[in-house]
């Protein structure tokens, strides 16, 4: 994902197109249609997975099933994209990945609240 990332931001600092319009332009219809419908089917599939993952996050901190939380989730971003601007969607998150900070917190609070994790690779 990085590396379609990168080429198609190389391709735009060259040819002033995205990656559609460079496909469009050097190959056929066929081709072009080929390439937005992987596209398309990839980011459905990535988008269901980070549901799904959220999902299973919210089940384990509440016990209430995962299938409950991503319908939610789901329609949660969609108001924020369609109905917020960026700046409110950049700052809820921003406080979001304070969460992160629990791993390194599990990591040195290890003892204390019973978690073994295993220091060796």
């Amino acid at each position: 994902m990085a590396s379609v990332q990168m080429m198609s931001g190389r391709l735009g600092m060259v040819t002033g197109r995205g990656l559609a319009g460079v496909i469009r332009a050097q190959y056929s219809k066929w081709i072009l249609w080929g390439c937005c419908v992987s596209l398309v089917s990839a980011n459905v599939i990535n988008i269901a997975a980070d549901l799904a993952g959220m999902g299973a996050g919210a089940e384990l901190v509440t016990g209430i099933k995962s299938l409950v939380w991503m319908p939610l989730f789901a329609v949660l971003i969609v108001y924020f994209l369609m109905w917020r601007s960026y700046q409110q969607i950049a700052r809820v998150f921003k406080w979001m990945t304070l969460v992160l900070l629990a791993y390194v917190a599990t990591a040195f609070l290890r003892r204390s609240i019973g978690a073994q994790p295993c220091w060796q690779l």
